[in-house]
């Protein structure tokens, strides 16, 4: 794909998203799967002193995703809403949750990041890591709830974005907009 939309080519717009999706997928995927499975199978099986020695040896696998994650959910949040979404078309309700989903994501990378850590100074949320595998599930959730309701949200009406100018960069017809260099005149239909 060679064509671009805006200022970033479409292709790079794709990856992102794929990489945004992904590690969301983790991120939310796998704290419940240790809340619901392997916590559970481990208290049923397992004696004190090898599930501690587990659960060492399962935070030094993840602790490496966490990190991996955690990037590319930044790098590619933060490109999403500097290059693609234009937020001044949206409504007050897709500011409102995306600040609620970034929130949630803040907290929820907080708590994979001690849950997989190995600082002692954490070493509490480690023990009750159900209660806070629980948390991180109910954070996810939210942050699921929270996208999927913002990419359903219509942009505002041209009306209220307007401001009477011919050349006002929220006159656009492209499916994403960016602001114009002052000066810059729109095509006109022939």
């Amino acid at each position: 794909m060679t064509g671009t939309i805006g200022s970033a080519p479409l292709f790079l717009d794709i990856i992102m998203r794929w990489m945004h999706i992904g590690a969301a997928t983790l991120a939310i995927g796998v704290p419940i799967y240790i809340r619901f499975v392997a916590i559970p199978a481990i208290d049923e099986t397992v004696d004190e002193a090898t599930k501690k020695a587990l659960r060492d040896r399962l935070n030094a696998r993840w602790r490496i995703f966490v990190m991996a994650i955690i990037t590319l959910l930044l790098v590619s949040g933060v490109y999403w809403i500097l290059f693609v979404v234009n937020l001044k078309q949206k409504p007050p309700l897709y500011h409102a949750l995306l600040g609620i989903k970034i929130l949630a994501a803040f907290i929820l990378f907080f708590l994979l990041s001690v849950l997989a850590g190995r600082s002692k100074t954490f070493e509490h949320f480690r023990v009750n890591a159900k209660k806070w595998a629980s948390v991180s599930v109910a954070l996810g959730i939210i942050i699921l709830l929270c996208a999927g309701t913002i990419h359903m949200l219509p942009n505002k009406p041209r009306a209220a974005l307007t401001t009477g100018s011919v050349n006002s960069p929220m006159n656009s017809t492209l499916p994403r907009t960016y602001p114009r260099p002052r000066g810059a005149v729109l095509p006109t239909a022939r």
